[in-house]
């Protein structure tokens, strides 16, 4: 769920049970659109680092404690 791409799920749920299935799926969207869906996570991750971060600098003095 993002505010670019909204509540969607992409693609199709898919139970191979083989070593080499990431190479036989097929892709139920777009180039662009699994640019879009990398850059969204990118952003998430991103985010969820910074706040991170943030906590442990505002809080290094309870955290060492």
């Amino acid at each position: 769920m993002s505010d670019k791409l909204g509540p969607i799920t992409f693609g199709a749920k898919d139970d191979n049970v083989f070593l080499g299935r990431d190479f036989t799926q097929s892709q139920a969207y777009s180039e662009e659109t699994a640019n879009e869906i990398d850059g969204e996570i990118r952003g998430f991750v991103q985010r969820g680092y910074e706040r991170a971060k943030s906590l442990l600098t505002e809080n290094i003095k309870t955290l060492h404690a």
